[in-house]
């Protein structure tokens, strides 16, 4: 059994990893995705903005590995698992307690990130390469404990892919990547 957890900044490919291990048999599930899940309970529209909000509320009044914790137990034994979006330390630290758990950082320039993000078209994405600065600024580590911490994340991680190629390069990595897990 693995559990692959990935992180990057915003554009940096964890989904399109996810899909592919998907793809490989692995059960994929996002920490971002639990946070739309939580959003549609509370009838509120599912915006960045608001899952951002979401997730520091939940971390503020659950702990701040709540997401993590909840991922951890999602887990089932005998099951390879990829589990995406992590935002902050203390998710990191709550997956950390399962032995078969490593992160993995997803690298890649800011352009070509930027890039991808215009290119996938999402309506509350940044339109101009200023605004995605500026939010990636926000969310990549506030001074404020509940809030989101990226740049920690991936600081945690154990192992990297660099996703700065095509499709075809980054499966070639993914598989360099999970030999590298079975040895």
């Amino acid at each position: 059994m693995v559990v692959i957890g990935l992180t990057s900044f915003n554009g940096g490919g964890k989904d399109v990893i996810s899909e592919y291990l998907k793809q490989k048999g692995f059960v994929s599930f996002s920490l971002s995705d639990m946070l739309r899940e939580e959003c549609r309970k509370a009838n509120v529209p599912v915006t960045r903005e608001n899952l951002i909000n979401k997730g520091n509320e939940l971390r503020s009044k659950h702990g701040f590995g709540v997401l993590g914790k909840l991922a951890r137990e999602k887990v089932k034994k005998g099951e390879k698992v990829v589990i995406t979006s992590f935002r902050h330390p203390d998710e990191v630290l709550e997956l950390k307690k399962n032995p078969d758990f490593v992160l993995v950082k997803v690298l890649a320039n800011q352009k070509i990130r930027f890039e991808r993000i215009k290119a996938r078209n999402r309506e509350d994405d940044p339109q101009t390469f200023e605004e995605f600065l500026k939010l990636e600024q926000k969310e990549f580590d506030s001074s404020e404990p509940h809030k989101q911490k990226i740049a920690q994340c991936v600081e945690m991680a154990e192992l990297f892919v660099i996703n700065e190629g095509n499709l075809e390069e980054l499966h070639e990595k993914v598989e360099e990547l999970l030999n590298s897990l079975n040895e």
